[in-house]
């Protein structure tokens, strides 16, 4: 379920001070107009996803597999190694790169390598919520990680 800053997706109006602007599917049920952008991404990202899929399933799967990975609507990002994308996507490495080139040729995908055999995905073209630290000069982005559990970590304990 999507939600947008004012955390409603439809809103009921019972009194004339409402700052909904469209009316939607009867008389006295309004969606606001960020809500409204959000439903056309999820239109547009479909159509995309689809067109993708006619040129390579493995694109699609690849696409689909991150954007559920990623942390939300706003913020698209996740880190993962390049074993948890074979794991869980069931490609290899060389369906892997053609499926990313072709993403990142639609504009669908960004990866940015992040250590040994893992990237940084910013994934649906959107940016990812990022912050510049001026002491570090480098940049903080907002991402889910992606850890295969293992003994030696004791997060998981």
């Amino acid at each position: 379920m999507l939600l947008c800053q004012q955390n409603c997706i439809v809103r009921f109006v019972v009194n004339q001070t409402v700052i909904a602007t469209v009316l939607v599917a009867g008389p006295r049920i309004y969606i606001c107009d960020e809500c409204i952008d959000l439903g056309h991404e999820v239109v547009l990202e479909h159509r995309k996803i689809k067109e993708v899929e006619v040129l390579d399933k493995s694109a699609a799967d690849l696409y689909r597999f991150l954007y559920g990975a990623s942390s939300g609507a706003f913020d698209r990002a996740v880190v993962c190694s390049h074993t948890i994308l074979q794991e869980q996507t069931g490609l290899d490495n060389a369906q892997i790169n053609v499926a990313i080139a072709l993403l990142t040729e639609r504009h669908m995908l960004q990866v940015i390598p992040y250590g040994e055999d893992c990237a940084l995905y910013l994934v649906g073209g959107l940016p990812a919520e990022t912050k510049f630290n001026d002491l570090s000069q480098s940049y903080s982005i907002k991402a889910n990680v992606l850890v295969k559990p293992s003994p030696e970590i004791k997060l998981f304990s």
